[in-house]
């Protein structure tokens, strides 16, 4: 069992693309802040399961090999160094595909599915990503509209 997230929601794609768009940053620059972003999401929308010290963290540290690839470096909320050290996850980068340029994440941890539904730990943070998004991209428009007008 495992979770892998893979968005093919256009809407969430679309945005993704419009941020992009509405950047100074490169393509590859903006996916992979989103990714960073979006694990950082799952990651707090994964709970801690095990009461037990040595187990405990170990969903959560499904994600840490993702977030590692993507740049990122500490541990995960709630982890420790043993869990970590035996981090059952990992990441398909595809940021340097020209046409279509990706990144899929995935936590393989054996009851990562039943200690919270999958769609939720899933949908939870995308949909916190999808508006955090949109308040960038129209705090962006609304900067280029200001410029504009102070040359008109």
């Amino acid at each position: 069992m495992s979770i892998h997230i893979k968005f093919i929601d256009r809407e969430f794609n679309r945005a993704i693309n419009e941020l992009a768009g509405s950047s100074r940053r490169s393509d590859v620059e903006v996916l992979t802040g989103q990714a960073i972003q979006l694990t950082r999401a799952v990651v707090r929308h994964t709970r801690l399961a095990a009461e037990e010290k040595k187990h405990k963290g170990r969903a959560r540290a499904g994600w840490w090999i993702a977030w590692q690839a993507l740049g990122v470096f500490g541990t995960p909320w709630g982890t420790n160094s043993r869990v970590l050290a035996e981090a059952e996850g990992g990441i398909i980068d595809r940021r340097r595909v020209l046409n279509n340029p990706s990144v899929e994440i995935y936590n393989t941890v054996p009851y990562i599915e039943t200690l919270d539904n999958a769609d939720d730990i899933v949908q939870a943070a995308a949909t916190e990503r999808f508006f955090d998004m949109q308040r960038a991209i129209e705090r962006r428009y609304a900067q280029n509209l200001r410029r504009k007008s102070a040359f008109a």
